[in-house]
């Protein structure tokens, strides 16, 4: 088997093995179809955000994948990253290991680049898992009564804006919010003017703090006045921002049942009278469910020594052990521990401290080296990435 870059000569095979690999999100119309044709072809041709490969056998496109190059802030430095996205496989050529080896490729191309970083959706995740890929960033979805909802600082102003202050706010967003990515350009078409579609931002001393995509959807076709608003994007960069956005949506309390919303936000039910959802779930032990958490983006560390040189250069060199390998800083570390190579995105970026793997039992450390090690590895960071590839 041969990978290779694709070219627009193979496009014809690609679609059709893009469309037989999600096909509830294709849409098959000859509408459909131009559309499709339309984007993907654009992109193919030019090849600068996303490359397109290819595994072949004999001739023959068998599967499909794209390399994202993603640009990600971590801890306020812009760093390039590898996206591994688009994964399909020709129904007649499944488990001969060519998803397998389409992602190693990937890896390989990453490193090349000097990417110490891989990122991806999963379709699956506990095949990636087995390729040392972990959880990075959860997304949670909230369903509240308007009324729940925040009154607005005295200091916020909260008014409607165009979709292009939206998106120069977005792209802003990336040199401000640890784990967020530079948006694509797929991405960025997601932002148009149109009736359905309202946005929203709030200000703070006349400056941007944070803006809302919103729609509304009825719940019921026999009643034209059972609605909600659904958000389709929600971004803060202050903490008065949320508070804003949130407390236009009180205001609609006349029209929407409810609001659904997700964000990266830990800890909003202390934003919220009454953070309970639509489903009156009771849990054990007097327990209300608030909202449902999602995971989403799954990380790998290519290069456990050069995220380490990058991002913790202040700090003491160490020596990691995972299940096959053995990373160290320097040719003589201060510390050192063994971690499942999944769990490093969630130490690195800080996402999860090293006290929380030693309560769940993943790490193994010497006594001596333990206190040092939770210094370094404070953990207490938000991942904010909405990215969708």
């Amino acid at each position: 088997m041969e990978i290779k870059q694709l070219s627009l000569e193979e496009f014809e095979k690609y679609r059709e093995i893009s469309y037989r690999s999600y096909p509830s999100i294709r849409d098959f119309s000859p509408q459909g179809y131009q559309d499709y044709d339309a984007s993907v072809q654009a992109l193919m041709k030019n090849q600068e955000e996303e490359l397109f490969y290819g595994a072949f056998e004999d001739g023959k496109v068998v599967g499909i994948m794209r390399h994202i190059i993603f640009q990600m802030n971590i801890f306020g430095k812009i760093n390039e990253v590898g996206g591994f996205g688009y994964l399909g496989v020709d129904p007649f050529y499944k488990k001969r290991g060519i998803a397998g080896k389409l992602l190693a490729f990937f890896e390989e191309k990453a490193k090349e680049r000097g990417n110490h970083t891989a990122l991806l959706l999963p379709f699956r995740p506990d095949f990636y898992t087995k390729f040392h890929y972990g959880y990075l960033g959860k997304m949670n979805q909230y369903q509240v009564s308007p009324k729940y909802l925040p009154e607005k600082p005295d200091q916020v102003r909260v008014k409607e804006i165009s979709a292009k202050e939206a998106l120069i706010f977005r792209q802003n967003t990336t040199a401000l919010l640890h784990g967020m990515t530079k948006p694509l350009a797929i991405e960025e078409e997601e932002f148009e003017d149109n009736l359905k579609d309202i946005y929203l931002g709030a200000y703070l001393d006349k400056k941007l703090i944070a803006f809302g995509k919103y729609h509304w959807e009825n719940l019921n076709p026999e009643n034209y006045t059972k609605n909600a608003i659904v958000v389709t994007d929600l971004l803060s960069i202050h903490p008065l921002g949320l508070q804003g956005i949130l407390s236009h949506f009180k205001n609609q309390s006349d029209q929407a049942k409810y609001v659904d919303f997700f964000t990266h936000q830990k800890n909003l039910e202390h934003l919220l009278t009454n953070p309970t959802d639509q489903s009156d779930h009771y849990f054990a032990n007097g327990y209300l469910q608030t909202n449902i958490q999602a995971i989403g983006l799954m990380a790998k560390i290519l290069d456990p020594g050069l995220f380490y040189k990058t991002h913790y250069q202040d700090q003491p060199a160490i020596e990691i052990h995972t299940e096959d390998n053995i990373y160290r800083t320097s040719l003589n570390p201060k510390y050192s521990f063994h971690l499942p190579a999944r769990c490093l995105p969630a130490l690195f970026f800080k996402e999860m401290s090293f006290r929380d793997f030693e309560e769940l039992g993943l790490i193994k450390v010497d006594e001596k080296d333990r206190e040092g090690l939770e210094k370094i590895f404070t953990g207490g960071f938000t991942i904010y990435n909405n990215a969708d590839f």
